[in-house]
Order: C-alpha cells, then structure tokens, then sequence
C-alpha cells in the first residue's frame, strides 16, 4: 500500500491530513444531510427536495475533489511541492491561511449568529448547515497543521496577524451588517449575546494599541458602531418594549420625561413627574428644542453624549491601567445602559454624568490632583440628581479626600471641604434648575417618599403605601410626599425593627445573582449565558474588594472602595427591589471598578504587564480633554436650560373652536421625528422611524408588554400616522392617529378635529380628519 502511495517524505505525510480530514468531514456531512427526514411535499426524486439534492450534489463533489488531491498527494511528490507553493506555505504570510482562517470565522458567526441576523430564514440555515460544518472542519485542520508545520518564532507571529485580521473581519461584518441589515445587526448589539460586546473589549485593545494620530478616532469610531449601532437597531426594527413605542415613542415613566421636555420647549413649567427629578427633562428638553420638536433628534444628541462621556473617561483609564482595562470598562458601561438606548429614562443622563465624574475621580487618585476630585465629585453629584441613586458615595467621597490627600498629617480638612463643597453645588444647581422649571404641585425627588415608607414597613417595596393607605392615592404632591414622610416616622416609631427588617430584605436581594442583583445589568439571550456572565464578574469584583481591600494605599483602589461602601450604604434607601439595577446608573462605573481593580491585583500576582495588556503612561499623557469636557457640561447643565425657560414663552393660542359640531377638538404640536407614519410592505421596504412597515408594527405589537394598547395599534391603517401627545387645551395625554398628509402638511401647532375611537377607556385613540394650523402669538412678558 506504501508503495503503491510513493509517499516519500514527512512533508507529504503533514500536508495531506487536513485534505484527508476534509474528505471524511464532506463524506459525514452527505450522511447527515441525507438522514435527515425528506419532506414529501416538496420531494422530486427519492422524496429529496431540489434543494437537498443540489446541497447534496456539492458536498458529494466536493468530497470526490478532496480524495483525488489526496492521491496525488501521497503519490506525486512534484505535486505536493506545486500545491504548497500555490497555497503560500513556505512565505511569512501564506494567503491560504488567512483565507482558511476567514472562513472559520465565517462559519461560526453563522453558527452562532445566523438565527438572530437572518430570523426568517432559520430552515435554511438549518438545511445548509451541513455545509457549514463541512468547511469549518475542513478550514481548521488546515490551519492547524500549517501551525504544527512552521516554526514557533513564526508561529507568535501569525497569531498575531490571525489576531488582526479577527477583529477586522468582526468590525467588517458590522459595518457592512448595519448597512444592509440594520435591524438584526443593530438589536444583536442592543439586546444579543455577550459574546459581542466581548469581542469588543479586544477591539477597543487593539485600537488601543495603535501608536498613531489617528488613535482617538478610530476608538472613538468604535464607540459609535457600539453605542449607534444599538440605536440603529432600535429605529430600523421599530422595537416596542416597556419604554418605547413603535421604536420611537416614550411609554410609561420615559412618557413622562419627555412631557417635561416638551412643556420646556414651549415655555411652561414642568408637571409633577418631571419636576421630582427635573435635571433629565430640563437636558432633553434643550435637545427637544435645538431639533425643532424634533423627538429623534433629542435622543440621538443623548447617545452622543453618552459616547463623549465614555470616551474620556476610558481614555484616562487606558492612560493609567492599559489598553485592556480601558476596553473592559466600556463595554461594561455598554452593558448597562444598551437596553436603554433609545428610550427617554432617566438613565440616560444619569450614567454619562456618573461616567465622567468616574474618570475625573480615577484622574484624581492616579496625579494625585484635588481639582480633578472637585469636578468628579460634582459630576457625579449631578449624576446622582438626574437619576436618583446610591448617595452614599458622595459623603464616603468626602471622607476619602481628606484621607487620600492627607500627606503627612492625619487627614486633610481642607481636601475634605473642597469635595463637600463640590457636592453642596451640586445641590445648590438641582434647586436652581428646580425653582425656575418646576410648576405648582410639585416636589423634588417626592418619590423618595415612597421607598423609605416601604423600607420601614419591612422592606415590602414602594407601593406599600397605596396598599395601607389607600387614601393617599388621589393626594398630589406636595401634600403626599408630606404625608407619607409622617406615615414613614410613625411606622418607624410603632415598629423600629422593620425597619432593619426592611434594609436585610435589600440587601439579600443587592448580592444575589437574579436580575435585581447586583450584577442584573449583565444580561445575554439564554439563562446559561447570562449566569455565566454574572458570575465571572462576581468572581472578579470579589477578588478586586478583597485584593483591593489588602492593597488600599494604591490610587485607584481606595478610590473605587469609598464609592462601593457608599453604594452598600445605600442599598436599603435605593431598593433594587423597586427598580431593579437601573436606579444605580450613576454608580455603576464604581461596580466596573471593582473588576477592573480585580484584574489589576490579578495582573500583579501574575507578572503579565509585559505583555501590555495593563500598563500606564502617565508620563506621556499632557491632555486635559476631559476637563473641558467636564467644564462645558456642567456650564450647558446650568444655562441650557435656564436659557430656553427664558426664551421659549408660552404661546397664546385661537380658542376658536374651528371644529364641525359633532367633532371634538385637540390642540397639539405635530413635527417631523416625533410620530410614526405607517406604511404598507409594498411601499417601504425597510423600516427605519420615523417610517414604520405595517408588518413590523404587528411583530412589535405582538412582541410587547402593553397587550390593550398593541391590541389598539394594530388597528391604525396603511397610509397613517401616529403619535402619542398632549392635549394642551384639556391637560391631558392622547394618543393620536390620522392620514400621513394630514400630518405631514400641518407642521406646529394645530387644532385637530375629529372623534375618538370606540374601544378601551384606558387608551382611547383620537383619529383626527381634519387639521388647521393655529396662530402663535407668544407674549412678550416673562413669566
């Protein structure tokens, strides 16, 4: 038989087994294909359909094709000299091998990802397969017999090119799949696998690791594939969820916000809801005006300040602890804020301020610089207004800055005061912004009200009180709140252990691995996946409290251990319970600390600092891009919005009811980028808002949690709009439909004329048949 191969040399023997592997992997996947079960329906020839047949046919020649190489392999030694100078081996960077190396990688995105980016086409997915997994077999054994082949100085090299051409491929594939396929690309980085955002640390390292001018804008880049990507996502599928409607539209708490950004845009006072935590409204009502009423544009301007944010702050972080740990803490921001993204919650803003003042604060501890302190210390206080949380921190910050900046006294009074006073302006701006935007019936950060009777009640959550005191129901603030701080005290009093009872509850559920956790903002597309996720970042923030903890004299660590104490300080007044991981926005910057503190411990136990994946340079790094960054958005946070308070008056406008007897009448703004206009599948081939097919509506409808109001949508026709406003006449929300022209000609304010649909009393649809553009006469006096 040997001699009957002429098998001569090793080389000969190397270089036929991944041709041989991909003969016996083509033989298996033409007896896999075909012991699946035929379909009679569609079956010509054996009860095989054409397209089995065809699949068939390839695998089979395929197959045929690798045997004969084979055979002249093992009997022709020319012949394997011509093969492998045709295939590159015997160069530095052989073409076959980064070929064979794309394949694979082309295979296990459709492994992996097939059914979330082609969702329609799943039985084809699964007819081909075969093929697949042919391939894929066949493209790995080559690639690791040329790795057996060379020699290890090359072999360290073409890793690294392999390394390379891994994240250009991913970074390829986005691009071209958010260009193409913007709707599953999109929501895979929104709500997919984590293995993505993975992939992603490992692209920010590499871009990193760029000693070029163009550094900054490709990280920058990146983080508007990730963080833009996901809002693509959101507008090209028309997604409804808990906070969004149709893609675009705000649904309960987000409804309420953007209410308040709507009243500031005309010039009127924020309502109670926005009013209790009137930062986030008052900047997305900025935004709302700058864009004309444009809600689009409000959000975009949002995501974008996200990613300003993140980029800053990471830049500090890779200046002082690498490339590696720069990535890890974006995509755990990421993480946090991506289902989110697209929405008008207070999150929103609540996180790029906890961002920044995090970076600021890293800043700080690694120059040992208290004026970096002062400006974290406000932006993070400014944070925490935004989107209620964790307010612990700032004290514990206090108490760290007098102990950090100590020098060779006990602790530094002076440090201390200077962080108080950070925090006291940050307050001193809350209450500003409060006086001027909020309106009568209000109460700043009344809410509150709720928790803290929950919590004396024994940790049974904010709704108690409706529950024991159902009267106060119908109250409205300022008296509520006013009337449930005394309901709190008196609980306290008749039972004070409730409410230790309560704070033990709170905590029991922080530490625990479900979706209210600690961790709850890790979330994947299976229950293995997410677990998996959460508990490797349990197992690494343990180990950076614990290392850093031991270690508390470097920087970063004492820094990041003040601010988590505070948070677990915290717990009990900030009930994951009530709201989940969410309400910590502005703090969760410190829970990524602890796992990037985790891997700095981990990296000093095992000397791998010389392989960059953690380093500093600090000595190289003159930029002060994020304190102008920080300067310009506290000065926006103060003057925006007291500058359209004060610009934007409230119109007076035609009470003339211009109306048919029989009609009602509404008064609204209707702009483009705010209502979504309903399209038959054969007029809009893809959807993308403020345009929205009527098949993706019914998916999204179907899909949501709000099953009365889908069910009321479904009945808005082709050829229609739809926006969910205000009736600024009566003083209430109304959810509007009407014909697409009838809205897209009557641009501003307007009086509409019409009738209300037959159906739910909860949501009562308006259909509008007639519009008239009303006449602004805004007064010249200030209110």
């Amino acid at each position: 038989m040997i001699g009957f191969l002429k098998i001569r040399t090793h080389r000969q023997v190397i270089f036929l087994i991944p041709w041989l592997v991909g003969a016996l992997a083509g033989l298996c996947s033409l007896i896999y294909l075909l012991a699946i079960p035929a379909d009679s329906k569609n079956s010509i020839l054996l009860g095989f359909s054409l397209f089995r047949l065809l699949e068939a046919l390839i695998i089979f020649v395929g197959t045929i094709g690798f045997s004969v190489i084979c055979t002249h392999i093992a009997r022709d030694f020319e012949f394997t000299s011509q093969v492998l100078h045709i295939s590159g081996w015997e160069s530095d960077r052989p073409w076959s091998i980064l070929t064979a190396w794309c394949g694979i990688l082309a295979s296990l995105i459709v492994i992996f990802f097939g059914n979330q980016i082609f969702p329609g086409s799943v039985q084809v997915l699964q007819r081909i397969s075969p093929i697949i997994y042919w391939l894929a077999v066949f493209f790995l054994s080559f690639l690791l017999i040329y790795f057996f082949w060379i020699e290890k100085s090359q072999l360290v090299e073409n890793l690294r090119n392999l390394y390379a051409i891994s994240l250009f491929f991913l970074l390829a594939i986005l691009c071209i799949g958010l260009i193409f396929f913007p709707s599953n690309i999109g929501l895979i980085l929104r709500k997919g696998s984590l293995l993505i955002p993975f992939l992603f640390i490992w692209l920010f390292h590499f871009a990193y690791r760029q000693k070029t001018k163009w550094q900054n804008l490709i990280v920058f880049l990146l983080l508007v594939i990730l963080f833009g990507g996901s809002l693509i996502g959101v507008w090209a599928s028309g997604i409804t969820d808990l906070n969004i409607i149709g893609g675009l539209l705000p649904y309960n708490d987000a409804n309420g916000y953007y209410h308040g950004a709507r009243l500031l845009s005309v010039g009127l006072p924020f309502h109670d809801f926005s009013a209790r935590r009137p930062l986030f409204p008052a900047v997305l009502g900025i935004f709302y005006a700058l864009g004309n009423e444009n809600l689009q544009f409000a959000i975009a301007c949002t995501i974008l300040l996200i990613i300003l944010a993140v980029y800053f702050s990471a830049k500090e972080i890779k200046q002082s602890s690498g490339p590696l740990l720069a990535g890890i803490f974006i995509v755990g921001v990421f993480l946090f804020i991506r289902r989110f993204i697209g929405s008008t919650m207070s999150e929103i803003l609540g996180l790029p301020l906890g961002i920044i003042g995090f970076g600021l604060l890293w800043r700080s501890a690694s120059r040992k610089k208290v004026g970096d302190a002062f400006w974290g210390t406000l932006l993070l206080c400014l944070g925490l207004i935004a989107r209620a949380g964790p307010f612990f921190i700032l004290p514990m910050l206090v108490i760290w800055s007098g102990w950090f900046f100590r020098k060779d006294s006990r602790f530094n009074i002076k440090s201390a005061v200077i962080i108080a006073l950070a925090v006291i302006i940050g307050f001193c701006i809350h209450l500003t912004i409060f006086n001027f935007l909020a309106g009568e019936n209000s109460s700043s950060m009344g809410n509150f009200s709720y928790t803290l009777y929950g919590l004396v009640a024994g940790g049974k959550g904010w709704k108690q009180y409706g529950i024991d005191h159902p009267e106060l129901l119908n109250m409205v603030e300022p008296e509520l709140s006013r009337t449930l701080y005394r309901y709190s005290l008196e609980s306290f009093r008749n039972n004070p252990l409730g409410l230790i009872q309560g704070a033990i509850v709170y905590w029991k559920a922080f530490f625990s691995m479900e979706w209210y956790g600690m961790f709850g903002f890790i979330e994947g597309i299976s229950l293995t996946e997410t677990m998996i996720g959460r508990i490797l970042m349990a197992l690494v923030s343990f180990i950076g409290v614990s290392l850093g903890m031991w270690h508390l004299k470097k920087p970063a660590n004492s820094m990041v251990m003040a601010g988590f104490v505070g948070i677990i300080l915290s717990v009990p007044f900030v009930p994951p319970l009530d709201a989940e991981i969410r309400t910590y926005a502005a703090g969760i910057p410190w829970f990524i600390g602890l796992a990037l503190i985790g891997l700095t411990e981990l990296s000093d136990l095992l000397s791998i600092k010389k392989h960059h994946l953690l380093s500093n340079d600090l000595e190289n790094d003159h930029s002060y891009g994020i304190r102008v960054f920080a300067a310009i958005l506290v000065c926006f946070l103060i003057i925006g919005p007291l500058f359209v308070h004060f610009t934007r008056h409230a119109p007076i406008l035609d009470k003339t009811n211009g109306c048919n007897d029989g009609e009602e009448r509404v008064v609204t703004i209707l702009s483009r980028g705010s209502l979504l206009n309903i399209e038959g599948d054969d007029n809009l081939p893809k959807t993308f808002v403020p345009n929205l097919r009527k098949s993706d509506l019914v998916v999204s409808m179907h899909d949501s949690p709000m099953y009365d109001l889908g069910m009321r949508l479904l009945s808005i026709p082709e050829g229609a709009s739809f926006l969910q406003s205000y009736d600024w006449e009566a003083g209430k929300f109304v959810y509007i439909w009407g014909e697409t022209r009838l809205f897209t000609e009557n641009q501003g304010w307007v009086e509409l004329c019409g009738r209300r649909d037959k159906g739910s009393e909860e949501y009562p649809l308006f259909h509008a048949e007639s519009a008239r553009l009303l006449t602004d006469q805004v007064s010249n006096e200030l209110r």
